[in-house]
C-alpha cells in the first residue's frame, strides 16, 4: 500500500517583543540627540503599534542600513518579514542577529525555522542544534529539528527529538501527531498508532492526524478499525488524498466496487493524482488473483494502471516489481 503520512510544522512565530519604553513621551518624532538608526527604529515601533506594518518594515530597513548592528531593529524586521511569510528576506536579518547575539536560543530558533520554511534543511538542523545547546528544554526546537530530520530521512534522529518534545510538552497535540509520522516512517506502526490516538485525544479536530491514523491501521491490516476511522476522516476531508486512503480501507475490507468508486472520485478531482492510479492497479490484480486468475481483463487493467502511474511518477520500485511479475506470463503455482 502506498504510504503517505503528513507531518505538521510548528510555525509559532513567537510574539514580537517590542521594547516600547524606548519610544518615551516623544513617540516616533526624530530627535537630534538620537542616532539616525535609532530614530528610524523608534518611528518603526510607532508605525507598527498604529497598525501600519508595511511602513514599519520600510523604516526598519532604513534603520539597519544606517546601523547594520542595531540588534533590536534586526530582530523586529526579521519577525515582521517572517510573520508575513517572507522567510527569504528574514534570513539575512536573523543571520546577522545570531552573530551579534550568539547566546540567545530564540535567535537560533527563528533562524532555523526560516531556513526550514525555505527548505534549507541542513542549515535549519544546525541552527536548531545551536538553540538546543543553549536551551535543551525548548520544545519547539526539539519538534522542528525532528521534522527536519524526518525530511532528511534521518528517521531515528527524527524519533529521538520528537520524543524529547513530547516529554517537554506532553499536552501538545502537534508533537504527538508528528511523532506518529516519524514512528510510521521507522516502521514502528503500533507505537505510531498510540501517538496518533494521543494527539486526537488532545485535539479531536486534527483531521490530518485522523487520516494518518487510518492509513496506519490499513498498514497494520486492521480492516474494521481502519474503515471506521477513514469514514470519519473522509467526512471532514474530501481531498483526493483522503478519498484514496478511504478507498484503501474499503479495499482492505473486500468492498472492491466501493473502493474503485472512491479511487475514481479521487482521480476526478485530480486526474494526475498518481497514488490513486497505482492502488487502483493493485486492487485490480487482487481481484484477478481472488478470481483464480480467470479474468484476464482484470490483469490487463492492473498493468495499464501501473504503466499510467509510472508515466506520472517514475520512482515507484513496488510498481516496477509488480509489472515485472505480472507481464511475464504468470502461471498457476508460480
Amino acid at each position: 500500500m502506498h504510504r503517505t503520512f503528513v507531518a505538521l510544522l510548528s510555525v509559532s512565530l513567537m510574539c514580537i517583543a517590542l521594547p516600547l519604553a524606548v519610544v518615551g513621551c516623544g513617540g516616533g518624532v526624530s530627535t537630534p540627540d538620537r542616532p539616525p538608526a535609532l530614530n528610524y527604529y523608534v518611528q518603526a515601533v510607532e508605525a507598527y503599534n498604529s497598525g501600519d506594518a508595511n511602513r514599519a518594515i520600510v523604516l526598519l530597513n532604513e534603520a539597519v542600513r544606517q546601523n547594520p548592528d542595531l540588534r533590536m531593529a534586526r530582530a523586529m524586521l526579521g519577525d515582521l518579514q517572517r510573520g508575513r511569510g517572507d522567510y527569504a528576506a528574514a534570513i539575512p536579518n536573523y543571520e546577522r542577529l545570531v552573530k551579534l547575539d550568539p547566546y540567545s536560543p530564540t535567535n537560533h530558533y527563528k533562524l532555523g525555522l526560516s531556513y526550514q520554511l525555505v527548505n534549507r534543511l541542513k542549515e535549519a538542523a544546525a541552527s536548531y542544534l545551536r538553540a538546543l545547546k543553549l536551551d535543551p528544554k525548548d520544545w519547539r526546537s526539539n519538534m522542528n529539528l525532528g521534522l527536519v530530520y524526518l525530511a532528511l530521512e534521518q528517521i531515528d534522529d527524527a524519533v529521538t527529538y520528537l520524543e524529547r518534545a513530547s516529554v517537554l510538552k506532553p499536552e501538545n497535540a502537534e508533537i504527538w501527531s508528528n511523532l506518529g509520522v516519524a514512528l510510521d516512517a521507522r516502521g514502528s506502526v503500533v507505537l505510531a498508532e498510540a501517538a496518533y490516538k494521543k494527539a486526537l485525544e488532545l485535539d479531536p479536530k486534527q483531521d490530518l492526524t485522523l487520516l494518518n491514523l487510518g492509513s496506519n491501521l490499513v498498514l497494520q491490516n486492521k480492516p474494521a478499525d481502519a474503515l471506521v476511522v477513514m469514514e470519519q476522516a473522509v467526512k471532514k476531508m474530501r481531498t483526493p488524498a483522503a478519498r484514496k486512503r478511504y478507498a484503501d480501507a474499503l479495499a482492505l475490507n473486500g468492498k472492491n466496487d466501493a473502493a474503485l468508486a472512491e479511487y475514481d472520485a479521487a482521480l476526478k478531482q485530480d486526474p494526475k493524482y498518481w497514488p490513486a492510479v497505482t492502488e487502483k492497479g493493485f486492487l485490480y490484480i487482487k481481484m484477478y488473483s481472488d478470481g483464480m486468475m480467470l479474468d484476464d481483463t482484470k490483469k490487463q487493467q492492473a498493468i495499464s494502471h501501473w504503466q499510467k502511474s509510472l508515466s506520472m511518477y517514475r520512482a515507484q520500485p513496488r510498481v516496477d516489481e509488480a509489472l515485472k511479475k505480472w507481464t511475464n506470463g504468470n502461471l498457476f503455482g508460480q
